[in-house]
């Protein structure tokens, strides 16, 4: 009977620790919300989450990136946005709006594309189906501030998330009399699309990924980010696939990008060109210049200047090869001094030093070539110290410090795997707590006799110390 209850204490002993384990890894998981980015108002960061749920015919889909609708049931479906401020929410006084962009690359629903955004912290938008097939809704969640002047200013967006959408009727409800010329026209288009359905399945994996961040990258609602992300495209595949045309695409799309100049001796000059199609140089420009112009790499040549007179201060330079707006002539100044220097680092932040240049300077840390924080400066002449905290997607290891001017027309500064952020580690210690918990629970028996047998012998010891202290008494007393 003794070794029944014994078997059953020693199991339930085994049971209890499991469960206090599980429960320390669930602590230890942070709650995450389908889309959580941060953004700063007047020096003080705050922390909103962005959820999201699809209604349709009396069913609701909560933070779903996969739908299966039956549109014989209804053609249309409503897609609502909510946020909320997990920690602090900003002052009344500040006048922010909450919303969000989204993007439909086909014909498939209506409204293709557009943008919402109140004081509110929920967002409707209903969306019709108007054709056959499969569907995607590219959504990115931001926070707008309204300026003195009466406009808006993005101060930080999530990161883009594709919904899609499948339906499961062939054959969708019609919405009114009026649009069956819609389906009409999306029947006309079907056998344009229909040749590159079989060529999915020829394409290597290499391939596929390639087309997945090329989408990526496109879909961004953001110019700025959409540049950023065709940059980050860029540097991973044009070296290893010059000639593909997703490459040859980003390369249009993007600004060509010039380092600052390189002194080569006096009145004598070298740029790295990066980002380059077609360079061209305005000769009428720079009569008084000499230059060598010499492609080095995949999309990147070295400029190498020479001045002819004290009076060549500057230098025209365009890439015909780019998409407008991108094919706007550069002005280089080859004599302009501008100066960002990473001036120190710690454990909780990064400090540059900015001189000369125009602002606003724009500041990125990536880490495997993908962005993971941005940085806006506004002003040059300055040191300023940037938050490691504020990059909350930022992952343990180093990361590669780019400075940039506001226009990308300049690579100011690139340090590979120069700041170092330290993400803390809680899981040895909860290995340990759950450890140490595990053996409490099932050798408490055990422990309980030896703390007993261990405090028998110091009272044993106290008693023969005390013998020992009456017996030399009494040996004093004799004596005497």
């Amino acid at each position: 009977m003794r070794s029944i209850h014994a078997l059953f204490v020693t199991h339930k002993a085994v049971w209890l620790s499991l469960v206090w384990s599980i429960l320390c890894l669930l602590i230890a998981l942070p709650l995450r919300a389908q889309q959580t980015f941060v953004f700063a108002i007047d020096g003080k960061s705050y922390r909103v989450e962005a959820s999201w749920n699809v209604k349709h015919a009396g069913s609701s889909y909560a933070n779903a990136t996969a739908h299966t609708l039956d549109f014989s049931k209804g053609n249309a479906f409503d897609l609502e946005v909510q946020f909320r401020f997990p920690d602090e929410a900003p002052p009344p006084e500040v006048e922010l709006l909450l919303g969000f962009q989204y993007r439909h690359g086909g014909s498939t629903l209506a409204p293709t594309e557009g943008e919402k955004r109140a004081r509110g912290l929920r967002h409707f938008q209903r969306f019709q189906s108007v054709g056959g097939g499969n569907a995607t809704l590219t959504l990115t969640p931001k926070v707008w501030r309204r300026t003195p002047e009466g406009t808006v200013e993005v101060l930080a967006s999530g990161a883009p998330t594709t919904l899609g959408f499948t339906p499961s009727s062939a054959t969708p409800a019609p919405t009114t009399a009026a649009t069956p010329a819609t389906p009409a026209s999306d029947t006309t288009t079907k056998p344009a699309a229909a040749p590159t359905a079989p060529q999915t399945p020829t394409s290597t994996p290499a391939q596929q990924a390639e087309n997945e961040a090329y989408a990526k990258a496109s879909s961004e609602p953001d110019s700025a980010q959409r540049i950023r992300a065709f940059i980050d495209f860029l540097d991973q595949y044009r070296t290893t696939n010059p000639q593909s045309p997703n490459v040859q695409s980003a390369l249009r799309a993007v600004p060509l990008s010039a380092s600052l100049p390189q002194p080569q001796g006096a009145k004598k000059v070298s740029y790295v060109l990066d980002y380059a199609v077609r360079p061209v140089i305005d000769t009428a420009q720079a009569n008084r210049w000499q230059w060598e112009l010499k492609n080095i790499a995949p999309g990147r040549f070295q400029l190498t200047l020479s001045a002819l007179s004290d009076t060549a201060t500057t230098f025209v330079l365009s890439d015909a090869g780019k998409s407008v707006p991108f094919n706007r002539p550069r002005l280089l100044q080859p004599f302009e001094k501008v100066q960002v220097v990473l001036a120190a680092q710690t454990k909780d932040a990064f400090t540059l030093r900015l001189v000369g240049g125009t602002p606003p300077f724009m500041v990125y840390l990536l880490q495997e070539r993908v962005t993971r924080m941005r940085y806006l400066v506004s002003q040059t002449d300055t040191t300023l110290t940037l938050s490691k905290a504020a990059c909350t997607v930022c992952k343990d290891g180093p990361h590669t410090l780019e400075v940039y001017t506001g226009d990308f027309s300049t690579l100011l500064l690139r340090e590979i795997d120069a700041i170092q952020i330290d993400k803390p580690n809680r899981w040895p210690l909860i290995l340990a707590l759950s450890t140490a918990l595990f053996l409490l629970i099932a050798f408490h028996k055990l422990l309980g006799k030896w703390w007993r047998h261990f405090q028998y012998h110091r009272k044993l010891r106290e008693i023969e110390a005390w013998e020992r202290v009456i017996e030399e008494e009494a040996k004093r007393k004799k004596k005497r």
